[in-house]
């Protein structure tokens, strides 16, 4: 998937070329969630596309909401790079998952980057290794397959934070697995590596060289006056593997009225392979209208106090892979910031919000409801909750649903998400008993 950053809302807007950009992931070397962004050609990234496409656009969110160091307990043998969540369930899958080649540093140790999408303060990052023996390509990850080799302890909030790993001698096709456990909330994040590693330096490569060399070695009697008479008149012009999809975007003000306005983004493949396409966009103000686009938003206090309002679009259904020279487009409206700064982590949500449901239809085997999400404080807040035991769920809309156990956990979508002051908010869904 090819990725591009742009900023709006104030004036003229561009897109600015970004690496990596809702949580984080391991980038180096680089997690199977991350690695299927960009790469989903693969056989294992294929793979996991065709089984959930959302999961590679959501590929820094392979999380559990209130895990508080309970790994173990909630995350099964066999399930640990989804941590054991069924959206991403392909990448517990054994098989050729493309390594990435390491090779130790001055120290002996291996250096690794973790890619925060949204840092949060740290209790702690810890790394494990696989056992010699393991072989990803046939087995399916189990605690009991690793060892633990980093604790970090805590750390403070911060975008790209690296260490270095002493991965006890291992070598050949191991797995990382990986765990940030937030500080500032019971969430933690997982995931896989798969690497390929390299043999520790030889300080002395040399230790026995031939004490007599012969200073005058016999020359070749017969050289080749020519050794390459004929190169190839046609070398191949791209020798190594092919590059990710690069993306022209550009994002134009169509409408701008102060307080708010419309744009238009278009993104074009320059690149010669298909890609699946993201965006981020600091929209400067909530979003109020959105298309040609699913976009997810989320709101940071940056340096200074100010606020900002990251939005990731992905393409919809129809528009999310551009085949190389194709170009699409979307739009949004937003409004710009002009009071106060809200809270962006207003406190537990379920003591915040009330959830009314009010049936619409009932068939015995199935049913439909109307919500109604309301704020219960005097403040801005970003809902979500709960609903036990709603059946299996068919359709849903003004929401983003996910089962959990017996539960369906709620969320808003882009235009509903933050809750003014006693506002209110509408969703729906059906389900089969």
């Amino acid at each position: 998937m090819a990725l591009v950053a742009l900023a709006a809302g104030c004036g003229a807007a561009a897109f600015v070329p970004a690496t990596a950009a809702g949580h984080g992931a391991t980038e180096d070397p680089v997690a199977r969630t991350l690695q299927c962004r960009g790469d989903i050609a693969s056989e294992m990234c294929a793979q996991a596309w065709n089984a959930n496409p959302q999961a590679i656009y959501d590929w820094m969110e392979v999380n559990i909401g209130d895990a508080a160091g309970r790994h173990r307990e909630l995350v099964p043998d066999g399930q640990l790079c989804s941590a054991g969540r069924s959206k991403f369930a392909a990448f517990d899958v054994p098989g050729a998952w493309t390594t990435t080649a390491m090779t130790p540093n001055a120290n002996g140790n291996y250096d690794v980057r973790f890619q925060a999408t949204a840092p949060h303060a740290t209790a702690y990052f810890r790394w494990y290794i696989t056992d010699p023996g393991f072989d990803p390509t046939t087995e399916r990850l189990g605690w009991d397959d690793l060892t633990l080799v980093e604790d970090s302890g805590p750390a403070p909030a911060e975008a790209s934070p690296e260490f270095e790993l002493d991965l006890q001698g291992r070598s050949g096709h191991h797995v990382l697995y990986m765990v940030w456990q937030r500080s500032d909330s019971p969430e933690a994040f997982y995931g896989c590596s798969d690497v390929l590693l390299g043999e520790r330096p030889n300080p002395n490569p040399n230790p026995n060289p031939d004490p007599d060399p012969d200073p005058n070695p016999d020359p070749d009697p017969n050289p080749d006056p020519d050794p390459n008479p004929d190169p190839d008149p046609d070398p191949d012009p791209n020798p190594g593997p092919p590059s990710d999809g690069v993306l022209d975007a550009r994002l134009e003000i169509s409408d701008d009225w102060g307080a708010g306005y419309c744009a238009t983004g278009t993104v074009t493949n320059d690149g010669t392979t298909a890609v699946a396409w993201e965006s981020r966009i600091d929209t400067g103000g909530p979003l109020r209208a959105s298309w040609n686009g699913v976009f997810d938003e989320a709101h940071v206090h940056g340096e200074g106090g100010a606020h900002h309002h990251p939005v990731r679009v992905v393409g919809a259904d129809w528009n999310r892979v551009l085949s190389p020279g194709q170009s699409t487009s979307f739009g949004f409206c937003a409004d710009r910031h002009t009071g106060p700064v809200p809270d962006p982590d207003p406190g537990p949500p379920t003591e915040q919000i009330s959830i009314d449901l009010e049936t619409t239809a009932d068939w015995g085997a199935g049913y439909c409801v109307n919500g109604t999400v309301g704020n219960l404080t005097q403040t801005e807040v970003e809902w979500q909750g709960t609903i036990p035991d709603p059946g299996q769920i068919s359709s849903i809309w003004g929401a983003v649903g996910e089962p959990s156990g017996q539960e369906l956990s709620l969320s808003g979508v882009s235009w509903n998400r933050v809750l003014a002051p006693s506002g209110t908010a509408s969703f729906g869904f059906c389900a089969t008993r």
